[in-house]
């Protein structure tokens, strides 16, 4: 069977998941959505597929076609509520990788409880809406589900990520992976917001904590050993109680320095007015200027023996039930070390930003044969089915698993 994507935005992810779907026989037509008419033609002319359909203009004003069946939305999280009503008005899977964060700062328990009050809409409709489905959040939730169902009982999850960039000047070295805005692989923007909002931790509800707060150590194992991590606003905290019976769940990253001076230099203060020689200057609106665009890692990427960017971003999840716990670790290579393996993503994929844009084109492929109905995270998967789906696409996670105590 073949479907028809609808892809909102020609960023790195939903450039990346065009470029998937092209290579595909599960597509059939994929309409690419931007208001961005050059990016949206330089990605079009890279990718150079019949299927591929470009939609030039405002997601609220531009005519687009009724015969979508997978919607994929890889737009700023701020759309969210316009791309799940133009799911809804076209009948289509609804599939996203992000709830927040927003502009306002708002708790990340905020936006993704609004996606869920939509279930009875899209039950209604015989439909589903499938969010926090890229990396992480994504291929995390899945990864707990997986150890979940390992275990005769779990009582807390905990997530940990870490960005690990390789081939760096050895006096980089040390803070390297605290300086996570500077590596990125997806909007600079949306990392930054990330940090700059205060975290969420559930312990039966929803608690708010500091930003930066609670530091502890963490071994993430060869090469990035022990790191200090902090508490990190992330949808994860928010969706895995909703779908596992869970006492505890936490989602920690290592610091980013380089946010946290920002955010203390007041870019987060969306008000805020300089006059600077007469000029009025809004210093977030400075820095979100400054930032690089996202997209242009797609165009950029190409072929090479020796990347001009590689990093390895190491997912683990733990499932802990007293003193049993139970770790899933995932590296996501970008691009992949291995020469071979470089050249496969570019044959089949024609890039090798899969990690967000890939899960998601599963996730829609899930919940379309499968005929959920609702709204789902990928906790509420069979994770042995969801694999396949990602084998369907070319990917297979490498998850190491291994108890301790």
């Amino acid at each position: 069977m073949t479907y028809n994507f609808l892809v909102l935005g020609s960023g790195l992810q939903g450039s990346s998941a065009a470029s998937i779907l092209a290579g595909t026989d599960l597509s059939n037509k994929i309409y690419l959505l931007d208001i961005d008419r050059r990016m949206l033609e330089k990605v079009s002319r890279k990718i150079d597929s019949e299927k591929l359909i470009p939609l030039h203009g405002d997601i609220t004003k531009v005519d687009i076609p009724k015969d979508i069946d997978i919607t994929l939305n890889f737009l700023p999280p701020i759309y969210n509520d316009i791309a799940l009503n133009l799911s809804l008005k076209l009948g289509s899977i609804y599939v996203d990788t992000a709830s927040g964060p927003d502009r306002d700062l708002n708790p990340i328990d905020t936006n993704v409880l609004k996606v869920y009050k939509y279930v009875d809409r899209f039950r209604d409709k015989g439909i589903s809406a499938i969010i926090s489905s890229g990396a992480t959040p994504g291929l995390t939730n899945f990864m707990a589900r997986l150890l979940y169902d390992m275990m005769d009982g779990v009582k807390e999850i905990r997530y940990y990520a870490c960005g690990y960039p390789l081939d760096i000047p050895i006096f980089y070295e040390p803070i390297a992976p605290y300086m996570d805005m500077l590596f990125a692989s997806w909007n600079v923007e949306t990392a930054f917001l990330y940090r700059a909002t205060p975290p969420v931790i559930y312990r039966g509800r929803y608690i708010r904590r500091e930003i930066f707060g609670d530091p502890k150590y963490y071994d993430f194992g060869e090469p990035i050993n022990r790191l200090l991590t902090v508490l990190v606003e992330h949808e994860e905290v928010v969706t895995t109680p909703i779908h596992l019976n869970i006492d505890y769940v936490e989602y920690r990253n290592p610091p980013d320095y380089l946010a946290y001076a920002l955010i203390k230099y007041g870019f987060t203060d969306m008000d805020r007015i300089l006059d600077i020689d007469g000029v009025k200057v809004n210093p977030y609106k400075l820095l979100k200027k400054l930032l690089p665009k996202p997209g242009n890692k797609f165009l950029d990427d190409k072929y090479m023996d020796n990347p001009v960017e590689a990093h390895i971003e190491r997912l683990v999840v733990e499932a802990v039930d007293g003193d049993k716990i139970l770790r899933g670790s995932l590296d996501l290579e970008i691009p992949p070390i291995e020469r071979e393996e470089r050249k496969r993503f570019y044959r089949l994929y024609g890039t090798t930003y899969i990690y967000v844009a890939l899960p998601a084109i599963a996730s829609g492929l899930y919940a379309y044969e499968q005929g959920l109905k609702g709204v789902y995270a990928p906790e509420a998967f069979d994770p042995q089915v969801y694999i396949k789906y990602l084998e369907t696409l070319g990917y297979r996670p490498n998850i190491k698993i291994m108890e301790y105590t």
